[in-house]
């Protein structure tokens, strides 16, 4: 059962690491039904939006966004966003070789220490 335990949080701790970078790119590169977290920027703002927050339709964003004016009310607003007017668009990726390469690195880290371990509790 600790065995298994173990196992269950080594595999967890791997999934913490890994490898990302910001990609930049137009709105017509870019694949709104992917529901990725994005940030975009405009002449004047920079939203930095959900995957809930937003959906694109017609060749405008449309941001569903609220603000606390006090501790008891919000208020909720939604605003549109016209394709030509967005400057940039950035959406956060995994880079799955980086990551691969880390873990292989970490697993032949691991295995070399088990092993030196091992050889010096044989004498």
């Amino acid at each position: 059962m600790k065995k298994m335990m173990l196992d269950i949080l080594i595999i967890a701790m791997i999934n913490l690491v890994g490898c990302y970078y910001q990609e930049q790119m137009s709105p017509a590169n870019y694949d709104f039904a992917e529901d990725s977290d994005i940030q975009v920027t405009t002449k004047d703002t920079v939203y930095n939006l959900k995957a809930t927050d937003y959906y694109y339709y017609n060749d405008s964003l449309f941001v569903r966004a609220s603000q606390n004016l006090n501790k008891q009310t919000k208020f909720k607003y939604q605003v549109v966003i016209p394709a030509e007017d967005i400057q940039k668009l950035e959406t956060k990726r995994a880079d799955v070789g980086g990551t691969m390469i880390i873990i292989g690195v970490l697993a032949l880290v691991t295995l070399g220490i088990a092993f030196l371990v091992s050889l010096s509790n044989m004498d």
